[in-house]
Protein backbone atom coordinates (compact mmCIF):
# COMPACT_ATOMS: atom_id res chain seq x y z
CA UNK A 1 0.00 0.00 0.00
CA UNK A 2 2.69 2.58 0.64
CA UNK A 3 4.41 1.36 -2.29
CA UNK A 4 1.35 2.00 -4.09
CA UNK A 5 1.03 5.62 -2.56
CA UNK A 6 4.44 6.73 -3.25
CA UNK A 7 4.21 5.56 -6.78
CA UNK A 8 1.19 7.71 -7.13
CA UNK A 9 2.55 10.63 -5.62
CA UNK A 10 5.26 10.15 -8.46
CA UNK A 11 2.71 10.01 -11.37
CA UNK A 12 1.35 13.27 -9.96
CA UNK A 13 4.43 15.41 -10.01
CA UNK A 14 5.07 14.03 -13.61
CA UNK A 15 1.71 14.84 -14.47
CA UNK A 16 2.92 18.88 -13.66
CA UNK A 17 5.76 18.65 -15.10
CA UNK A 18 3.71 17.34 -18.29
CA UNK A 19 1.26 19.96 -17.78
CA UNK A 20 3.67 22.72 -17.58
CA UNK A 21 4.85 21.30 -21.24
CA UNK A 22 1.58 21.58 -22.32
CA UNK A 23 1.15 25.06 -21.79
CA UNK A 24 4.37 25.80 -22.93
CA UNK A 25 3.74 24.58 -26.52
CA UNK A 26 0.40 25.19 -27.21
CA UNK A 27 1.09 29.21 -25.83
CA UNK A 28 3.43 29.44 -28.19
CA UNK A 29 1.90 27.19 -31.60
CA UNK A 30 -0.18 27.83 -33.73
CA UNK A 31 -1.64 24.31 -33.99
CA UNK A 32 -4.92 24.51 -31.87
CA UNK A 33 -7.63 22.51 -33.04
CA UNK A 34 -7.13 19.87 -31.75
CA UNK A 35 -4.83 20.58 -28.77
CA UNK A 36 -4.75 17.14 -27.49
CA UNK A 37 -3.03 16.11 -30.37
CA UNK A 38 1.07 16.11 -28.78
CA UNK A 39 2.71 14.25 -32.20
CA UNK A 40 5.91 16.29 -32.97
CA UNK A 41 8.41 13.37 -31.97
CA UNK A 42 8.49 10.26 -33.75
CA UNK A 43 6.48 8.09 -31.99
CA UNK A 44 9.38 5.27 -31.95
CA UNK A 45 11.74 6.55 -30.45
CA UNK A 46 10.06 7.00 -27.16
CA UNK A 47 11.88 5.69 -23.93
CA UNK A 48 9.09 3.19 -21.78
CA UNK A 49 9.48 5.96 -18.72
CA UNK A 50 8.17 8.69 -21.23
CA UNK A 51 5.22 6.21 -22.19
CA UNK A 52 4.03 5.37 -18.96
CA UNK A 53 4.17 8.92 -17.83
CA UNK A 54 2.40 9.68 -21.04
CA UNK A 55 -0.67 7.54 -19.51
CA UNK A 56 -0.53 8.05 -16.38
CA UNK A 57 -1.36 11.34 -16.55
CA UNK A 58 -3.67 12.56 -18.93
CA UNK A 59 -2.60 16.58 -20.04
CA UNK A 60 -6.20 18.02 -20.41
CA UNK A 61 -6.78 21.34 -21.83
CA UNK A 62 -7.05 24.78 -20.32
CA UNK A 63 -10.98 24.23 -20.32
CA UNK A 64 -10.57 21.02 -18.61
CA UNK A 65 -11.38 19.89 -15.37
CA UNK A 66 -10.44 16.42 -14.09
CA UNK A 67 -10.00 15.13 -10.97
CA UNK A 68 -7.98 12.14 -10.62
CA UNK A 69 -7.88 8.92 -7.98
CA UNK A 70 -5.86 6.99 -6.44
CA UNK A 71 -7.92 3.83 -6.13
CA UNK A 72 -11.00 2.36 -7.53
CA UNK A 73 -12.59 2.90 -4.72
CA UNK A 74 -12.64 6.85 -5.49
CA UNK A 75 -13.77 5.89 -8.62
CA UNK A 76 -17.13 7.64 -8.54
CA UNK A 77 -15.51 11.11 -7.75
CA UNK A 78 -14.14 11.34 -11.11
CA UNK A 79 -15.68 14.37 -13.21
CA UNK A 80 -14.62 15.31 -15.96
CA UNK A 81 -15.79 17.74 -18.16
CA UNK A 82 -14.06 18.08 -21.88
CA UNK A 83 -15.12 20.92 -24.38
CA UNK A 84 -16.93 19.78 -27.28
CA UNK A 85 -14.94 20.74 -30.44
CA UNK A 86 -17.05 23.06 -32.87
CA UNK A 87 -18.06 21.59 -36.39
CA UNK A 88 -19.06 24.80 -37.63
CA UNK A 89 -15.95 24.62 -39.81
CA UNK A 90 -15.18 21.07 -40.61
CA UNK A 91 -11.73 21.86 -42.14
CA UNK A 92 -8.53 24.01 -40.72
CA UNK A 93 -7.78 27.60 -41.51
CA UNK A 94 -7.29 27.80 -45.29
CA UNK A 95 -4.39 30.60 -44.84
CA UNK A 96 -2.29 27.74 -43.35
CA UNK A 97 -3.06 24.93 -45.61
CA UNK A 98 0.18 22.92 -46.91
CA UNK A 99 0.41 22.57 -50.76
CA UNK A 100 -1.06 19.58 -51.84
CA UNK A 101 0.64 16.45 -52.63
CA UNK A 102 1.59 15.52 -56.28
CA UNK A 103 0.27 12.31 -57.89
CA UNK A 104 -3.28 12.77 -57.77
CA UNK A 105 -3.95 13.10 -61.58
CA UNK A 106 -4.59 9.62 -62.45
CA UNK A 107 -6.78 8.49 -59.24
CA UNK A 108 -10.58 9.14 -59.18
CA UNK A 109 -12.20 8.90 -56.37
CA UNK A 110 -15.96 8.40 -55.93
CA UNK A 111 -18.52 8.86 -53.30
CA UNK A 112 -21.56 7.24 -52.39
CA UNK A 113 -24.39 9.14 -50.08
CA UNK A 114 -27.63 9.37 -49.81
CA UNK A 115 -29.62 12.49 -50.17
CA UNK A 116 -30.85 12.15 -47.13
CA UNK A 117 -27.27 12.43 -45.16
CA UNK A 118 -25.37 14.30 -47.95
CA UNK A 119 -25.99 17.51 -46.71
CA UNK A 120 -24.12 16.93 -43.47
CA UNK A 121 -21.09 14.62 -44.68
CA UNK A 122 -19.90 16.21 -48.33
CA UNK A 123 -18.70 19.80 -47.02
CA UNK A 124 -16.84 18.11 -44.26
CA UNK A 125 -15.56 15.90 -46.29
CA UNK A 126 -14.23 17.90 -49.34
CA UNK A 127 -12.98 20.52 -47.20
CA UNK A 128 -10.73 18.10 -45.58
CA UNK A 129 -10.17 14.56 -46.80
CA UNK A 130 -10.93 15.60 -50.45
CA UNK A 131 -9.53 19.08 -50.62
CA UNK A 132 -6.56 18.02 -52.46
CA UNK A 133 -8.11 15.39 -54.98
CA UNK A 134 -8.12 16.40 -58.48
CA UNK A 135 -10.54 14.10 -59.77
CA UNK A 136 -13.88 13.63 -56.70
CA UNK A 137 -17.17 12.30 -58.27
CA UNK A 138 -19.99 12.26 -55.89
CA UNK A 139 -23.08 9.91 -56.27
CA UNK A 140 -26.43 10.25 -54.39
CA UNK A 141 -29.86 8.90 -54.98
CA UNK A 142 -31.38 12.48 -55.86
CA UNK A 143 -29.67 14.57 -58.62
CA UNK A 144 -28.73 17.81 -56.62
CA UNK A 145 -26.34 20.65 -55.59
CA UNK A 146 -24.84 21.05 -51.99
CA UNK A 147 -22.90 24.69 -52.15
CA UNK A 148 -20.50 24.29 -55.06
CA UNK A 149 -20.86 20.34 -55.07
CA UNK A 150 -22.82 18.65 -57.80
CA UNK A 151 -24.06 15.46 -56.57
CA UNK A 152 -25.22 13.05 -59.57
CA UNK A 153 -27.85 10.69 -59.60
CA UNK A 154 -26.80 6.81 -59.77
CA UNK A 155 -29.66 5.39 -60.20
CA UNK A 156 -31.06 7.38 -63.05
CA UNK A 157 -29.89 4.23 -65.60
CA UNK A 158 -31.86 1.26 -63.40
CA UNK A 159 -34.38 0.04 -65.96
CA UNK A 160 -38.59 0.24 -65.12
CA UNK A 161 -38.05 -3.14 -65.24
CA UNK A 162 -36.41 -2.81 -61.57
CA UNK A 163 -38.15 0.31 -59.66
CA UNK A 164 -41.30 -0.10 -60.98
CA UNK A 165 -43.88 -2.03 -58.39
CA UNK A 166 -40.90 -2.34 -56.48
CA UNK A 167 -40.93 -1.38 -52.57
CA UNK A 168 -36.80 -0.52 -52.40
CA UNK A 169 -37.65 2.52 -54.85
CA UNK A 170 -40.17 3.96 -52.89
CA UNK A 171 -37.71 6.45 -51.34
CA UNK A 172 -36.39 7.43 -54.82
CA UNK A 173 -39.50 8.42 -56.53
CA UNK A 174 -40.60 10.59 -53.51
CA UNK A 175 -37.29 11.79 -52.91
CA UNK A 176 -37.48 13.20 -56.80
CA UNK A 177 -41.09 14.26 -56.02
CA UNK A 178 -40.51 16.89 -53.62
CA UNK A 179 -37.38 17.59 -54.75
CA UNK A 180 -38.89 19.26 -57.60
CA UNK A 181 -41.71 20.79 -55.75
CA UNK A 182 -40.32 21.86 -52.54
CA UNK A 183 -36.24 21.58 -53.04
CA UNK A 184 -36.70 19.86 -49.30
CA UNK A 185 -36.87 16.46 -48.74
CA UNK A 186 -36.13 16.66 -44.90
CA UNK A 187 -39.70 15.17 -44.04
CA UNK A 188 -38.61 11.61 -45.43
CA UNK A 189 -35.58 11.91 -42.96
CA UNK A 190 -35.65 8.34 -41.11
CA UNK A 191 -38.36 6.82 -43.72
CA UNK A 192 -38.95 3.19 -42.98
CA UNK A 193 -39.20 0.65 -45.92
CA UNK A 194 -42.36 -0.32 -46.73
CA UNK A 195 -42.45 -3.47 -46.45
CA UNK A 196 -40.44 -3.90 -43.29
CA UNK A 197 -40.07 -1.54 -40.42
CA UNK A 198 -37.40 -2.71 -39.14
CA UNK A 199 -35.58 -1.21 -42.00
CA UNK A 200 -34.41 1.88 -43.62
CA UNK A 201 -35.62 2.79 -46.94
CA UNK A 202 -31.92 4.56 -47.37
CA UNK A 203 -30.43 1.46 -46.88
CA UNK A 204 -32.55 -0.73 -49.04
CA UNK A 205 -32.05 1.52 -51.74
CA UNK A 206 -28.64 2.26 -51.22
CA UNK A 207 -27.54 -1.85 -52.54
CA UNK A 208 -28.12 -0.93 -56.00
CA UNK A 209 -25.96 2.03 -56.34
CA UNK A 210 -22.35 0.39 -56.13
CA UNK A 211 -21.74 -1.36 -59.89
CA UNK A 212 -23.76 1.73 -61.55
CA UNK A 213 -21.58 4.09 -59.77
CA UNK A 214 -18.59 2.31 -61.14
CA UNK A 215 -19.90 2.68 -64.60
CA UNK A 216 -20.88 6.03 -64.30
CA UNK A 217 -16.66 6.62 -62.74
CA UNK A 218 -15.62 5.06 -66.12
CA UNK A 219 -17.68 7.18 -68.17
CA UNK A 220 -17.10 10.72 -66.87
CA UNK A 221 -13.07 9.92 -65.93
CA UNK A 222 -12.27 6.94 -68.35
CA UNK A 223 -8.59 5.47 -68.18
CA UNK A 224 -7.38 6.54 -65.25
CA UNK A 225 -4.88 4.30 -63.35
CA UNK A 226 -7.21 3.81 -60.19
CA UNK A 227 -10.38 3.99 -59.05
CA UNK A 228 -11.43 4.38 -55.40
CA UNK A 229 -14.85 4.09 -53.87
CA UNK A 230 -16.06 5.16 -50.41
CA UNK A 231 -18.93 6.28 -48.72
CA UNK A 232 -19.67 9.85 -47.30
CA UNK A 233 -18.13 9.32 -43.93
CA UNK A 234 -15.22 7.48 -45.28
CA UNK A 235 -11.88 9.58 -44.32
CA UNK A 236 -9.00 8.79 -47.10
CA UNK A 237 -5.48 9.78 -45.64
CA UNK A 238 -4.67 11.16 -48.91
CA UNK A 239 -0.48 10.75 -48.55
CA UNK A 240 -0.56 7.68 -47.19
CA UNK A 241 -2.82 6.30 -50.51
CA UNK A 242 -0.48 8.38 -52.96
CA UNK A 243 2.63 6.44 -51.27
CA UNK A 244 1.32 2.97 -51.64
CA UNK A 245 -0.57 3.57 -54.91
CA UNK A 246 3.10 4.45 -56.16
CA UNK A 247 4.19 0.63 -55.23
CA UNK A 248 1.24 -0.92 -57.10
CA UNK A 249 0.39 -1.47 -61.18
CA UNK A 250 -2.64 -0.25 -62.50
CA UNK A 251 -2.18 -2.71 -65.38
CA UNK A 252 -2.81 -5.84 -62.74
CA UNK A 253 -6.46 -6.79 -62.46
CA UNK A 254 -7.09 -5.46 -58.52
CA UNK A 255 -9.93 -5.32 -56.04
CA UNK A 256 -8.70 -4.33 -52.94
CA UNK A 257 -10.52 -3.60 -49.79
CA UNK A 258 -11.52 -4.72 -46.06
CA UNK A 259 -12.59 -8.29 -46.52
CA UNK A 260 -16.35 -9.33 -45.17
CA UNK A 261 -18.12 -12.81 -45.16
CA UNK A 262 -21.40 -13.44 -45.57
CA UNK A 263 -21.77 -17.28 -45.83
CA UNK A 264 -19.40 -18.27 -48.04
CA UNK A 265 -18.86 -15.18 -49.68
CA UNK A 266 -16.08 -12.71 -49.39
CA UNK A 267 -16.15 -8.95 -50.39
CA UNK A 268 -14.81 -5.56 -49.65
CA UNK A 269 -16.99 -3.63 -47.34
CA UNK A 270 -18.29 -1.08 -48.98
CA UNK A 271 -17.73 2.00 -45.87
CA UNK A 272 -14.37 1.01 -45.23
CA UNK A 273 -13.50 1.66 -49.15
CA UNK A 274 -12.66 0.14 -52.18
CA UNK A 275 -9.54 -0.14 -54.41
CA UNK A 276 -9.90 -1.02 -58.26
CA UNK A 277 -6.99 -0.80 -60.89
CA UNK A 278 -7.38 0.46 -64.38
CA UNK A 279 -7.32 -3.10 -65.82
CA UNK A 280 -10.26 -4.36 -63.85
CA UNK A 281 -12.28 -1.45 -64.15
CA UNK A 282 -11.66 -1.19 -68.18
CA UNK A 283 -13.27 -4.78 -68.40
CA UNK A 284 -16.60 -3.77 -66.09
CA UNK A 285 -16.98 -0.40 -67.92
CA UNK A 286 -16.10 -2.28 -71.51
CA UNK A 287 -18.63 -5.14 -70.86
CA UNK A 288 -22.73 -4.04 -71.91
CA UNK A 289 -24.88 -3.67 -68.87
CA UNK A 290 -23.47 -5.66 -66.05
CA UNK A 291 -25.09 -3.18 -63.64
CA UNK A 292 -28.11 -3.50 -65.23
CA UNK A 293 -27.30 -7.32 -65.18
CA UNK A 294 -26.92 -7.43 -61.50
CA UNK A 295 -30.20 -5.39 -60.51
CA UNK A 296 -31.94 -8.08 -60.78
CA UNK A 297 -29.60 -10.02 -58.16
CA UNK A 298 -29.46 -6.58 -56.17
CA UNK A 299 -33.03 -7.46 -54.98
CA UNK A 300 -32.81 -10.80 -53.04
CA UNK A 301 -29.41 -9.41 -51.25
CA UNK A 302 -29.10 -7.20 -47.90
CA UNK A 303 -25.87 -5.39 -50.02
CA UNK A 304 -24.69 -3.52 -52.45
CA UNK A 305 -21.06 -4.46 -51.47
CA UNK A 306 -21.74 -8.06 -51.93
CA UNK A 307 -23.88 -7.54 -55.03
CA UNK A 308 -20.64 -5.69 -57.03
CA UNK A 309 -18.02 -8.29 -55.80
CA UNK A 310 -20.85 -10.75 -57.33
CA UNK A 311 -20.37 -8.44 -60.52
CA UNK A 312 -16.35 -8.38 -60.38
CA UNK A 313 -16.43 -12.05 -60.08
CA UNK A 314 -17.53 -12.10 -63.76
CA UNK A 315 -14.15 -10.65 -64.45
CA UNK A 316 -12.69 -13.12 -62.45
CA UNK A 317 -11.48 -11.19 -59.85
CA UNK A 318 -11.80 -12.04 -56.17
CA UNK A 319 -10.58 -9.48 -53.58
CA UNK A 320 -7.64 -9.12 -52.04
CA UNK A 321 -7.59 -8.18 -47.98
CA UNK A 322 -5.78 -5.65 -46.87
CA UNK A 323 -7.34 -4.73 -43.34
CA UNK A 324 -6.65 -2.78 -41.49
CA UNK A 325 -5.32 -0.75 -44.22
CA UNK A 326 -8.25 0.14 -45.46
CA UNK A 327 -10.50 0.15 -41.75
CA UNK A 328 -13.73 0.42 -40.92
CA UNK A 329 -13.26 2.08 -38.05
CA UNK A 330 -12.60 5.84 -36.11
CA UNK A 331 -9.73 7.20 -35.19
CA UNK A 332 -11.39 6.94 -31.33
CA UNK A 333 -12.92 3.15 -31.88
CA UNK A 334 -9.77 1.32 -33.47
CA UNK A 335 -8.27 -1.47 -31.16
CA UNK A 336 -5.16 -1.62 -29.39
CA UNK A 337 -4.05 -4.48 -27.13
CA UNK A 338 -3.10 -8.16 -26.66
CA UNK A 339 -6.03 -9.65 -28.68
CA UNK A 340 -4.98 -8.12 -31.24
CA UNK A 341 -2.02 -9.64 -32.24
CA UNK A 342 -0.11 -6.50 -33.69
CA UNK A 343 -2.96 -6.39 -36.65
CA UNK A 344 -2.56 -2.81 -36.58
CA UNK A 345 0.66 -2.14 -34.68
CA UNK A 346 2.70 -0.39 -37.12
CA UNK A 347 0.42 -0.61 -39.73
CA UNK A 348 -0.27 2.34 -42.27
CA UNK A 349 -3.50 3.53 -42.07
CA UNK A 350 -4.94 4.66 -45.40
CA UNK A 351 -9.02 5.04 -44.90
CA UNK A 352 -11.47 5.26 -41.49
CA UNK A 353 -15.14 5.12 -41.63
CA UNK A 354 -18.06 6.33 -39.92
CA UNK A 355 -16.12 9.65 -39.37
CA UNK A 356 -18.11 12.16 -38.14
CA UNK A 357 -17.39 16.27 -39.26
CA UNK A 358 -15.10 16.07 -35.62
CA UNK A 359 -13.34 13.06 -36.91
CA UNK A 360 -12.45 14.15 -40.21
CA UNK A 361 -11.23 17.76 -38.43
CA UNK A 362 -8.86 16.27 -36.36
CA UNK A 363 -7.33 13.44 -39.12
CA UNK A 364 -6.77 16.63 -41.51
CA UNK A 365 -5.15 18.11 -38.67
CA UNK A 366 -3.21 15.70 -38.13
CA UNK A 367 -1.94 15.31 -41.49
CA UNK A 368 -1.51 18.76 -42.17
CA UNK A 369 0.70 18.81 -38.87
CA UNK A 370 2.63 15.95 -40.46
CA UNK A 371 3.20 17.99 -43.44
CA UNK A 372 4.73 20.93 -41.69
CA UNK A 373 6.75 19.14 -39.25
CA UNK A 374 8.23 16.98 -41.95
CA UNK A 375 7.71 13.55 -40.73
CA UNK A 376 8.97 10.81 -42.31
CA UNK A 377 6.89 7.68 -43.54
CA UNK A 378 3.36 7.16 -43.95
CA UNK A 379 0.49 7.85 -40.93
CA UNK A 380 0.53 4.71 -38.54
CA UNK A 381 -2.06 3.35 -36.12
CA UNK A 382 1.04 3.20 -33.92
CA UNK A 383 1.64 7.08 -34.38
CA UNK A 384 -2.38 7.23 -33.45
CA UNK A 385 -1.89 5.10 -30.50
CA UNK A 386 0.96 7.09 -29.22
CA UNK A 387 -0.35 10.92 -29.79
CA UNK A 388 -4.09 10.60 -30.16
CA UNK A 389 -5.08 7.83 -27.37
CA UNK A 390 -2.61 8.23 -24.76
CA UNK A 391 -2.96 11.62 -24.14
CA UNK A 392 -6.24 11.63 -24.44
CA UNK A 393 -6.81 9.12 -22.18
CA UNK A 394 -8.12 10.08 -18.34
CA UNK A 395 -8.54 7.48 -15.60
CA UNK A 396 -12.34 7.86 -15.83
CA UNK A 397 -14.39 9.52 -18.20
CA UNK A 398 -18.21 10.38 -17.74
CA UNK A 399 -21.00 10.38 -20.87
CA UNK A 400 -18.63 8.09 -22.28
CA UNK A 401 -18.45 4.47 -24.10
CA UNK A 402 -15.07 2.98 -24.58
CA UNK A 403 -16.79 0.22 -26.32
CA UNK A 404 -15.76 -2.82 -23.93
CA UNK A 405 -18.00 -5.18 -24.90
CA UNK A 406 -16.48 -7.04 -28.36
CA UNK A 407 -17.06 -10.48 -27.44
CA UNK A 408 -14.85 -11.45 -30.68
CA UNK A 409 -12.10 -8.99 -28.70
CA UNK A 410 -12.68 -10.70 -25.66
CA UNK A 411 -15.08 -8.45 -23.70
CA UNK A 412 -17.19 -9.93 -21.47
CA UNK A 413 -20.46 -8.58 -19.88
CA UNK A 414 -20.99 -8.72 -15.62
CA UNK A 415 -23.59 -7.63 -13.34
CA UNK A 416 -22.42 -4.76 -10.91
CA UNK A 417 -24.37 -2.07 -9.36
CA UNK A 418 -22.17 0.92 -9.29
CA UNK A 419 -19.41 2.18 -11.61
CA UNK A 420 -16.90 1.70 -8.44
CA UNK A 421 -17.84 -1.92 -8.27
CA UNK A 422 -17.12 -2.02 -12.07
CA UNK A 423 -14.35 -0.43 -11.12
CA UNK A 424 -12.83 -3.22 -9.10
CA UNK A 425 -14.02 -5.96 -11.22
CA UNK A 426 -11.68 -4.84 -13.82
CA UNK A 427 -9.03 -4.47 -11.14
CA UNK A 428 -9.23 -8.12 -9.96
CA UNK A 429 -8.91 -9.07 -13.28
CA UNK A 430 -5.55 -9.00 -14.45
CA UNK A 431 -6.22 -8.97 -18.31
CA UNK A 432 -8.46 -5.97 -17.77
CA UNK A 433 -7.45 -2.99 -19.51
CA UNK A 434 -10.88 -0.55 -19.49
CA UNK A 435 -14.41 -1.17 -18.69
CA UNK A 436 -17.86 0.68 -19.11
CA UNK A 437 -20.67 0.61 -16.85
CA UNK A 438 -24.21 1.82 -17.50
CA UNK A 439 -27.33 0.57 -15.08
CA UNK A 440 -26.48 -2.22 -13.41
CA UNK A 441 -24.38 -3.74 -16.05
CA UNK A 442 -20.26 -3.66 -15.98
CA UNK A 443 -18.61 -4.45 -19.41
CA UNK A 444 -15.05 -5.26 -19.22
CA UNK A 445 -12.68 -5.87 -22.06
CA UNK A 446 -8.89 -7.22 -22.21
CA UNK A 447 -8.03 -4.49 -25.68
CA UNK A 448 -8.05 -0.86 -25.45
CA UNK A 449 -10.45 2.00 -27.38
CA UNK A 450 -10.83 5.59 -26.75
CA UNK A 451 -14.30 5.61 -27.59
CA UNK A 452 -17.07 7.64 -28.50
CA UNK A 453 -19.25 10.05 -26.10
CA UNK A 454 -22.52 8.55 -25.32
CA UNK A 455 -25.21 10.86 -23.09
CA UNK A 456 -27.15 9.18 -20.21
CA UNK A 457 -30.46 7.92 -20.90
CA UNK A 458 -33.67 6.36 -19.03
CA UNK A 459 -30.78 3.68 -17.82
CA UNK A 460 -28.72 6.35 -16.49
CA UNK A 461 -24.94 7.52 -17.38
CA UNK A 462 -22.21 5.22 -19.60
CA UNK A 463 -19.06 5.66 -17.39
CA UNK A 464 -15.86 4.33 -18.69
CA UNK A 465 -12.55 3.72 -17.40
CA UNK A 466 -9.08 2.47 -18.41
CA UNK A 467 -6.16 0.81 -16.34
CA UNK A 468 -3.49 3.01 -17.50
CA UNK A 469 -0.64 0.86 -15.76
CA UNK A 470 -1.70 -2.03 -17.97
CA UNK A 471 -1.51 -0.61 -21.14
CA UNK A 472 1.47 1.48 -20.30
CA UNK A 473 3.30 -2.34 -19.83
CA UNK A 474 2.08 -3.46 -22.96
CA UNK A 475 2.91 -0.43 -24.87
CA UNK A 476 6.43 -0.55 -23.44
CA UNK A 477 6.47 -4.35 -25.21
CA UNK A 478 5.67 -4.33 -28.80
CA UNK A 479 7.93 -3.76 -31.30
CA UNK A 480 9.43 -0.71 -32.87
CA UNK A 481 8.43 0.20 -36.09
CA UNK A 482 11.52 1.02 -37.71
CA UNK A 483 10.11 -0.09 -41.67
CA UNK A 484 6.64 -0.18 -42.15
CA UNK A 485 5.20 -1.25 -45.70
CA UNK A 486 2.29 -1.00 -47.52
CA UNK A 487 0.26 -4.54 -49.09
CA UNK A 488 1.74 -5.96 -51.97
CA UNK A 489 -0.27 -6.13 -54.95
CA UNK A 490 -1.73 -9.51 -55.24
CA UNK A 491 -4.30 -11.08 -57.89
CA UNK A 492 -7.23 -12.79 -56.24
CA UNK A 493 -8.86 -15.41 -58.28
CA UNK A 494 -12.94 -15.24 -57.71
CA UNK A 495 -13.39 -18.81 -56.32
CA UNK A 496 -17.08 -19.34 -58.40
CA UNK A 497 -18.64 -17.55 -60.70
CA UNK A 498 -22.41 -16.34 -59.85
CA UNK A 499 -25.17 -15.70 -61.63
CA UNK A 500 -27.46 -13.06 -61.16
Amino acid sequence: MILQRSRSRIYQIIGVVLVLQYFLFFHTSNFTSFRHYLGTANPDSKPVTTITASLVQYVPSPETEIYDSETPETASAVIMHTPTTSTESAGPDSTSLPPCPPGLQNVVIGVKTGASEAESKISALMATSLRCAHHVLLFSDLEQDIGPYHLHDSLDAVSPSITDNNPDFDLYFKQKELWETKKDISELAGMKHPADPDVLAAWALDKYKFVHMLEKMWVMKPNMDWYVQIDGDTYVVMENLLSWLKTLDPTKKSYIGSEVLIGDNSFAHGGSGALLSNALMSELAHTNGTAARWDVRAQKECCGDLVLSFALGDFGSGIQNVAPVINGERPGTVPFGPPMDNNYWCKPAVTFHHITAEDAAFLADIEMKRLRLNKPGPLTYTELFYDHVIPSLPPYRDNWDNQALDQVLGGKEVLAGSFDECAQLCYADEECLQYTHHNDTCRIARFIRFGIERKADEDGMWRSGWQRDRLADWASRQPVCDQVKFPEQRYMDYPEKIDP
